[in-house]
């Protein structure tokens, strides 16, 4: 299955190698809850964020009650001599991982209503954070109406199989 990009307003933000912002759009600032780029790089020290993105391009973070997955590009164009500069792309995945809660929580009280099963899966992908989110439009057009699939983080899918169980989705 080819995967079609998960598109939505992106903030950027550029980083050199000795870690100084040296460019960042007033989106990312705002989402990375920083009034400033110092503290923008503040905010992605791996202390601070909890995994060090050289290592782990791909992650998603909490701030100011959003969802945003981030990811962190090489470029050379931004590069000190030497240094590993990158470039963040970052992406609020927020008000799809609300409709996803809002649609299980929906479909709980209405199975439970009419005393029907319903399934409630996580699917995650041994790629990096965000490769599976790529899929979302190829995963929705295969499921039932009444069925929902959305990001649930950054690495992970959430199933909403209303009149499902275990051994109807396992087979």
């Amino acid at each position: 299955v080819r995967c079609a990009a998960f598109h939505k307003l992106s903030a950027l933000l550029a980083m050199d190698g000795e870690g100084k912002v040296v460019l960042a759009n007033d989106l990312a600032l705002r989402w990375l809850g920083a009034e400033t780029t110092d503290k923008a790089a503040a905010r992605l020290a791996p202390e601070v964020l909890g995994l060090d993105w050289r290592t782990e391009p791909k992650f998603h973070l909490r701030t100011g009650g959003k969802l945003i997955h981030g990811e962190a590009r090489a470029a050379s164009a931004v590069a000190a001599e030497g240094g590993q500069a990158r470039v963040f792309v970052l992406t609020d995945m927020t008000a799809e991982q609300v409709r996803l809660m809002d649609g299980l929580q929906r479909e709980l009280y209405r199975c439970r209503w009419l005393g029907q099963k319903l399934a409630f899966l996580l699917v995650e992908s041994q790629q990096s954070g965000g490769a599976l989110l790529q899929c979302l439009p190829e995963l929705r057009a295969l499921l039932k109406p009444g069925e929902l699939a959305g990001p649930y983080d950054a690495s992970r899918i959430g199933l909403v199989l209303p009149e499902s169980d275990r051994a109807q989705v396992l087979s």
